[in-house]
This record gives structure tokens, C-alpha cells and sequence, in this order.
């Protein structure tokens, strides 16, 4: 490993394992945090856990410094890239704060977990409790992502409080579960239980989810661009029907998709109308399904 460059503003690394490993590998937010804050030689000393054992971090992984060529970001942060399969390494990302994390392969369980800011790519699949906690920043999986998507940490109340999440491809059941504030969105198919007890914040689905959603949610919208099968009982016992409109705010989040995550905002998207339900009555009412009409 050649020295770090501490006076670079804007460095460019790469981090493989430096042999095919075993077992679950657990990163801590120490780590990225250090990362972030490009305290480079701190970050590299740092412990993580490797199937239940304090192991250093370089005893495992290999760091290159890509100094030729465009380093950094547009915004002059730091770029870390890791290369590999890494389906069986959790926390990749966890407590993010700037600068980009591109994994080029496959990601673990907690995937962004905590972050604050800066952006999380994943070139493959993801795992489970993708933004689990969440506040700020953006996370884009290619791939598939897991269950939890944006739900609460261990031992808290809310899920993601900040922040935007794409997964171009299919998630899991418990998507935006107690989600505070943010924005999801899932272009493949979901499981069930998506915006349970949803606080506030915006799911937008591109495919029809399993059903009931948003059980239990106190305020925030869920928008379907695929409306649900006709033999399916929408929106369930606890929505009320209340107008058909055209919401100005979701054109701006599909061009705002489009820009920042490829989604295609075509005009059938631009131009719909959607119906509006509102719900959960049990909790309030104030929440809403948007539903488009194609």
C-alpha cells in the first residue's frame, strides 16, 4: 500500500480484500466516518469485526491511491471504490457523510446504514436494511435490495429521517417502515408491509406492491405509477377515497429521478392524473396513496 495522501483535497482509492475470506466481515462506522473526514491513516487502523473477531483493517484489505487522471467528486470529497464481491460485508457505507462510495459488485446487510450525507452506489445487489436510520445523503442500487428498506434502527422509533433511495430493481418486505421524512423509490416489484406506520416522507413504486399498505400511517404519500390488479382489495378498510388531481410535486421528483438517478420521466408520467386516498383513518387521516391512472 503506498502512503496515503494526506495533503491531496481530493483523493481517489480503491479497496479489495487482499484474499478470498470466509465468513461475514462487519464494518463499523468509525471507518467511514474517519473516511469521510479523509483522515485516511486513522480510518486504515481502525478494527472491524471479522466473524465475531476485532481484526485490523488493513490485515484484511487492500487500499490503491488513484492519483492519475480525475480524482474526487464534483465536489472536491473523497471517492472510495470497492471492488469485489461483497455480498457477505455489512455496513458498507454506514455513517457516510460525503464525498462517493461506489461498490462495484454486490453489498451485505446495512448498506448505508446512519448516513448523513454524500452518495452510496452499488453497481449489484444489495442486502437487507438498506438506509436503515438514515438522515441525509442518497443511496442507487442497480440491483435488487433486501427487506427493511429505510426502517428504523435497532432500538428507535423512526426509520429514515433524511435522505433519498433508489433501487432500480426489486425490494423487500417493510419498505419505509415508521419512515419520517426522505424519499424511497422502487422501480421493481416490493413485498408486503410497505409504509407501515409511516410518519411522514415519500415512497414512489413503479410496480403495483402486495397489499394492504401504508397499515397504521399517521402522515407522508405513497404513489403507485402502476395501478393494482383489479381483483385486488384497494386500498384497504382503512382509506377513504377523495379526489383525482394532477400533484405538481411529482413532476418535479420524476425530473429531479431523472436527473440524479436515470429514471425515465417520460410524459405519460409528467402528464397523469392520480387518484387520492386518504388514510390511515384509524391514525388521523393525514396521510395519502396516490394512485396513477394510466
Amino acid at each position: 500500500m503506498k502512503e496515503s495522501p494526506q495533503s491531496n483535497p481530493k483523493p481517489r482509492a480503491r479497496i479489495a480484500l487482499r484474499t478470498d475470506i470466509a465468513g461475514p466481515i462487519e464494518l463499523n462506522e468509525q471507518f467511514f466516518q474517519a473516511w469521510c473526514s479523509q483522515r485516511f491513516d486513522e480510518a486504515l487502523s481502525v478494527e472491524i469485526t471479522h466473524q465475531g473477531v476485532p481484526v485490523p483493517f488493513q490485515e484484511l484489505f487492500e487500499t490503491t491511491w488513484l492519483l492519475t487522471g480525475v480524482s474526487g467528486d464534483a465536489n472536491g470529497d473523497a471517492v472510495l471504490e470497492w471492488s469485489g464481491e461483497s455480498a457477505n460485508i455489512h455496513g458498507l457505507g454506514r455513517g457516510w457523510s460525503r464525498g462517493r462510495l461506489e461498490i462495484l459488485g454486490n453489498a451485505g446487510d446495512c448498506l448505508g446504514e446512519g448516513m448523513t450525507g454524500g452518495t452510496v452506489i452499488v453497481r449489484g445487489d444489495a442486502g437487507d436494511c438498506v438506509g436503515r436510520g438514515m438522515c441525509g445523503g442518497r443511496i442507487l442500487v442497480a440491483g435488487q435490495a433486501g427487506n427493511c428498506l429505510g426502517g428504523p434502527a435497532p432500538g428507535t422509533l423512526k426509520g429514515m429521517t433524511g435522505g433519498e433511495i433508489h433501487v432500480a430493481g426489486s425490494a423487500g418486505s417493510g419498505l419505509g417502515e415508521r419512515m419520517r421524512r426522505g424519499t424511497l423509490v422502487v422501480q421493481g416489484a416490493t413485498g408486503k408491509d410497505v409504509g407501515r406506520e409511516m410518519l411522514a416522507g415519500t415512497i414512489l413504486l413503479g410496480t403495483a406492491p402486495q397489499f394492504p399498505l401504508g397499515v397504521g400511517m399517521k402522515r407522508g404519500t405513497i404513489v403507485l405509477l402502476e395501478p393494482p390488479p383489479a381483483n385486488t382489495l384497494f386500498p384497504g378498510p382503512h382509506f377513504d377515497y377523495a379526489v383525482r388531481y394532477e400533484p405538481t410535486f411529482l413532476r418535479v421528483l420524476l425530473k429531479h429521478l431523472e436527473r440524479t438517478a436515470g429514471w425515465p420521466a417520460s410524459a405519460p408520467l409528467l402528464e397523469a392524473s392520480y387518484d387520492r386516498y386518504s388514510g390511515d383513518m384509524l391514525e388521523g387521516g393525514r396521510g395519502e396513496i396516490l394512485v396513477r391512472i394510466p
